[in-house]
């Protein structure tokens, strides 16, 4: 509705997706392999989405097979500890060409990038992580990039050092103030509002949290985990936009999870989204297993009984 037919729109994500109306040589045309069967939180990452598309344009971008496999390891949806589907297409592309390695361990297969000296892939996105997500704001996306294409270096190395220096402090922080008084619960969902601690971090890091709480004591394995964190009301490169809005993420313990896959309680993709629509909200990035969306600040307790009165249709 927005593009009117004025610009050609191609969106390539891998996130739950709607079609979308808008035809014509200057349409919107949403490439979104969820539209097409294809599960995006286990057959297909976003890198891989955007490989296939690279290597349509120019067979030369085949090339780029082992970061497409880097970011789809950094999603971490394996099947029985590999990854699958499309996914694997790119595994084995990159294999082919000698851009990687696959090797056993304990927790299933270790994929090693011979592009950056045989670093693993695992290890590699949570440096990535840190540049882009915590450095957000002072230009460590694009120091990402750099690494991406080029291999670590020692000013990326010192980047990162600061990075996850100042990530660590946010989290023991956050996680002591949890424990002790500030975690709350309902009737399935415990959450958490981080309103501006988190600055000068960026949005990003409040699923990252989400996923470091998990396996800790205090946390009920059979609730879903809500994290809510301001968000900042500029956008590097871009400028200024919107204004008064937080951003929720939603994860879920192993043991919620296994009932999820099992079909024995509500995916986030069934919950977050239609909870957000009513009040007005945005969906961003769904999945079964991890979600998050953009509500009005102060409305936060308004989709945490929202979602509880969807789930307890299916008590």
């Amino acid at each position: 509705a927005m593009n009117r037919g004025r610009n050609l729109v191609l969106v390539l994500d891998h996130h739950a997706a709607v079609a979308v109306g808008d035809p014509g040589l200057h349409g919107v045309y949403n490439l979104d392999p969820e539209l097409y069967g294809l599960k995006g939180d286990r057959d297909i990452s976003a890198s891989v989405t955007c490989w296939l598309f690279a290597r349509l344009l120019d067979g030369a971008n085949d090339d780029l097979a082992a970061l497409a496999v880097l970011g789809a390891v950094g999603d971490r949806f394996f099947v029985s500890g590999a990854l699958v589907g499309v996914n694997r297409e790119a595994v084995n592309t990159a294999v082919a060409a000698g851009l990687l390695k696959v090797k056993s361990g304990t927790a299933g297969e270790v994929y090693l990038l011979a592009t950056h000296k045989g670093a693993s892939c695992r290890e590699l996105s949570t440096y990535l992580d840190t540049l882009g997500a915590v450095g957000y704001y002072r230009g460590g996306p694009d120091r990402g990039v750099q690494v991406c294409l080029e291999g670590r270096s020692g000013a990326a190395d010192e980047d990162y050092a600061e990075l996850d220096r100042l990530r660590a402090r946010h989290f023991r922080r956050e996680v002591d103030s949890l424990e002790r008084t500030d975690l709350r619960r309902s009737g399935h969902i415990q959450w958490f509002d981080l309103k501006k601690r988190f600055a000068p971090m960026g949005v990003k890091m409040v699923g990252i949290f989400c996923d470091h709480l998990k396996n800790l004591p205090f946390i009920r394995q059979d609730q879903y985990i809500a994290g809510f964190q301001a968000l900042p009301q500029e956008v590097p490169g871009i400028g200024r936009v919107g204004g008064g809005e937080v951003k929720v993420s939603m994860r879920v313990p192993e043991p919620l999870a296994e009932r999820i896959r099992a079909g024995r309680a509500v995916k986030l993709y069934d919950l977050l989204p239609p909870a957000t629509a009513r009040l007005g909200g945005f969906s961003d990035a769904c999945h079964s297993l991890s979600a998050a969306t953009t509500i009005a600040a102060g409305r936060e307790e308004e989709l945490i009984a929202a979602m509880e009165e969807i789930l307890a249709k299916h008590d």
